[in-house]
């Protein structure tokens, strides 16, 4: 029984051992097997790392190329910025250098038209300021407004009055003249002591350009200089006339002071509004020129009111008036 008990132990024990050498190579089949796991795993891990870092090394280049692409860039857009502030530097320059011709060439238009406008309105009639209140066609509109008389008397003092009036401002514009010429030239005088203040030319050597513009200002200053012409050609008249007293001034003063008026006006034109008045006794009446006052006829009696003409020898701008010798 000892043996058989010995037997089945030593069956055991070699059963356990070859348990045991069962579990060893299994044990050392799993331990071989995950330290396989292991270096495989280790061996991606080191070919992921050296792929990271490849694609790392590719990040950074492309990051440095594109960081040298973006500096590039910037000096390319810096530069085209430079490049289009001086275009428009350069555009803005001929901008205003094109303005500034424009207003050189539109003021030299300017002063050229202003030229041209002055030489061409200069003593010529034919060319009328339509906003001038004071023009010819205007004054003889007003001209025909002046009341008359009936008695020959007093028409021919009335007219006395006119003509007079006419002939003093005709000689009062020539000395004013001869005043803005001596003003604006020298005069040649036969001698350094001259002292007659006479000149050998005349405002016709004063350029168009330059005498147009004073003859208007003397046209708009006609009411500032009214009230002295008014008292200088009333003591004219009582001079001129020695028949004339006060009391035939009083007694039409708003008839003289129109006369003194218009008078002024037509001698300050450019050229003088003419009238004539010589129409002697006996003539024959040109119906072209002249119209009857009170009577019929063909002859001249005597003259009520001289004709108006739009400057010396040019158009008709009212006719005159003519007492005629009864038939």
């Amino acid at each position: 029984m000892r043996n058989a008990v010995q037997e089945e132990l030593q069956t055991k024990e070699s059963e356990i051992l070859k348990l045991k050498d069962t579990n060893e190579r299994e044990k050392q089949m799993i331990v071989d097997h995950y330290k396989e796991m292991i270096q495989n795993k280790e061996r991606e891990i080191h070919r992921l790392n050296n792929n990271l870092e490849h694609v790392n090394h590719q990040v950074q280049q492309y990051a440095e190329q594109k960081e040298e692409e973006m500096k590039r860039m910037q000096v390319d857009l810096q530069r085209k910025e430079n490049t289009v502030q001086q275009l428009l530097k350069q555009r803005d320059e001929e901008k205003a250098l094109k303005e500034d011709e424009r207003k050189q060439k539109d003021e030299a238009l300017t002063r050229l038209s202003a030229i041209a406008g002055d030489r061409l309105r200069n003593n010529n009639p034919g060319i009328t300021d339509l906003s001038d209140p004071n023009r010819p066609m205007k004054i003889a509109e007003k001209f025909t407004e002046i009341p008359w008389v009936k008695r020959r008397e007093c028409v021919i003092m009335l007219l006395h009055f006119l003509t007079d009036s006419y002939e003093e401002c005709g000689k009062l514009v020539a000395e004013l003249d001869r005043h803005i010429e001596q003003a604006v030239t020298l005069t040649h005088c036969e001698q350094d002591g001259d002292k007659s203040g006479e000149s050998s030319s005349s405002s016709q050597n004063i350029p168009p350009e330059i005498l147009k513009p004073i003859k208007d200002i003397r046209r708009k200053m006609t009411v500032n200089n009214m009230e002295i012409l008014q008292k200088k050609l009333l003591d004219h008249l009582k001079i001129v006339r020695m028949d004339v007293k006060d009391d035939h001034i009083s007694a039409c003063s708003k008839f003289v002071a129109d006369c003194i008026k218009y008078a002024w006006m037509m001698q300050i034109q450019d050229p003088p509004v003419y009238i004539e008045w010589d129409f002697p006794s006996d003539t024959k009446i040109d119906t072209n020129i002249l119209r009857s006052y009170t009577k019929a006829g063909d002859q001249v009696d005597f003259i009520v009111w001289p004709v108006l003409y739009l400057h010396k020898d040019g158009p008709v701008l009212n006719k005159g008036v003519v007492q005629p010798k009864s038939k």
